[in-house]
């Protein structure tokens, strides 16, 4: 209370010609005045007092006669501190300790009075931090006024509720039919791509412009688990590129076939394994139909079918190499927002690190990092590197053609090498999980770096041109990729 408010003391024997003072908490003394009931009366009902200024809580005033107080009782005065709209006070229940009122918080909507601020659609209270509002992963998760929309439970909303599935990041009830057709889309895709495996290795098809083509999507669908706050057309391009990358949260496996995170990364993980034992199917199946159409020795067909398998295989190492890794180092690259109460993965919130199953599945993750991110590109190079001066042997070109045969035979090298730098920038998450806004500029950098390095070796002309490997074009192409990331990407945001 500011002071030169006016309250009213009702009494009896109120003296109307001595002079009257009211004093609060016997401190501060302040003339008083006073009032008749009516024109007609000739005693005061009442007697009017001006206020000092006064913090809020009880205060007590007392009524002095001459100087001297009138009487033993007090009359108890309760000041409070009525906030205007957009403002709110600061310590409600204590009113007596109050500053006074405070702005609104961003992200919070503050009717004003003694009203607490309330979430504004997007935003969540932190759990943490009173009177701080975070950012909701999924907007529209958080409807406002600290409440979450149908399908969301939890801190800042991150989880789904009971009968509800996380699909592309949001949560919905499970379609029976639509994950009947999504089940049968998967399954047919896993046979049949390594059909197309296995037609590249018999007709030696390879194509380094599609190869790099895909490289690059896959490097930009692994920005999505960057923690960055993307423009939203910007972002769900991002997001469908890292679709490339195996990223299982948007493909509806959950509703598909039941698999919640873990297991959907250990279904990720087994994929060579998967593919492994599909390849070696069909190899002896080719070589039992080409023994029998041609009347051959069916160990002679079986050997060439699991020559061009071997071929497959490795075609589908190169093309799986990002995703694998990725998948594995996934769970090294836990973040904290300093206002939240938990540890969480970078694109899928839901997900809490440092609990009893993020510690069992930790192990293998470590394995399987060093076994995929190194393993493939090492075992790749030296299975090249002991047939380096066969690679037009027809049985090493059946083996091995398509991780070389776009290139010309001095480079050899090359593919482990493209893979070794994806190994690279995989590996910037987990270095830089605590300096995330390092993320965006090295990765730039490296794309800069590699474009950089393929342009100077195409000078020396290491690229062997066959049919549609039109390789110098797919720096040009992705120049205007690494713009638009350039320029659209913003910086992190708390949250």
């Amino acid at each position: 209370m500011t002071g030169n408010s006016s309250i009213e003391i009702r009494s009896v024997g109120i003296p109307v010609s001595l002079p009257i003072s009211c004093s609060f908490d016997d401190q501060s003394m302040v003339p008083a005045s006073v009032i008749f009931s009516d024109q007609n009366a000739t005693t005061p009902s009442s007697i009017l007092c001006t206020t000092p200024t006064l913090s809020p809580g009880t205060h007590f005033v007392s009524i002095y006669v001459l100087g001297r107080r009138a009487s033993m009782n007090q009359v108890a005065l309760n000041v409070t501190i009525f906030c205007p709209q957009g403002t709110y006070l600061p310590s409600r229940r204590n009113i007596a300790s109050s500053t006074g009122c405070l702005s609104c918080p961003f992200g919070a909507l503050c009717v004003g009075g003694l009203e607490d601020p309330v979430s504004l659609p997007g935003f969540s209270p932190s759990p943490v931090v009173g009177k701080m509002f975070l950012e909701c992963f999924v907007p529209e998760s958080c409807v406002g006024n600290n409440t979450c929309g149908i399908g969301y439970v939890g801190p800042r909303c991150a989880f789904c509720a009971p009968s509800f599935v996380s699909v592309n990041g949001k949560c919905v009830i499970c379609d029976s039919n639509a994950s009947g057709w999504i089940a049968f889309g998967i399954l047919l895709c896993v046979c049949l791509a390594p059909l197309w495996w296995l037609s590249r290795a018999v007709w030696n098809a390879s194509s380094a412009s599609f190869g790099n083509l895909l490289m690059f999507v896959q490097v930009i669908g692994l920005f999505d688990k960057y923690p960055l706050t993307w423009n939203p057309y910007l972002g769900g391009i991002v997001k469908a590129m890292s679709i490339t990358i195996l990223n299982t949260d948007y493909i509806n496996l959950q509703c598909a076939f039941g698999l919640t995170y873990y297991p959907r990364l250990l279904l990720v993980w087994a994929l060579p394994l998967i593919f492994g034992g599909i390849f070696l199917g069909y190899s002896w199946i080719f070589a039992r139909f080409e023994s029998k159409k041609h009347n051959r020795a069916f160990t002679e067909s079986s050997q060439k079918w699991r020559r061009f398998s071997w071929n497959g295989f490795f075609s589908f190492l190169c093309l799986f190499h990002i995703p694998l890794t990725d998948r594995a180092l996934k769970l090294f690259t836990c973040i904290s927002d300093p206002y939240d109460d938990r540890f969480y993965i970078p694109g899928s919130p839901s997900v809490t690190c440092y609990d009893d199953k993020y510690f069992a599945y930790r192990p293998l993750a470590f394995v399987l990092s060093f076994v995929y991110g190194a393993g493939i590109p090492a075992f790749i190079f030296f299975t090249l590197f002991r047939h380096r001066k066969q690679l037009h042997e027809e049985q090493v070109v059946q083996r091995l053609s398509i991780v070389y045969s776009s290139y010309s035979e001095s480079t050899w090298y090359w593919t482990p090498c493209q893979m070794m730098w994806s190994l690279v920038f995989m590996m910037l998450p987990v270095i830089f999980k605590r300096h995330p806004s390092y993320l965006m500029f090295i990765s730039i950098c490296l794309m800069y770096t590699y474009l950089f390095a393929v342009v100077t070796l195409e000078s020396q002309s290491p690229l062997y041109f066959l049919m549609d490997n039109n390789h110098y074009f797919s720096p040009c192409g992705n120049h205007p990729q690494l713009l638009i990331f350039d320029n659209f990407s913003t910086a992190p945001k708390r949250g």
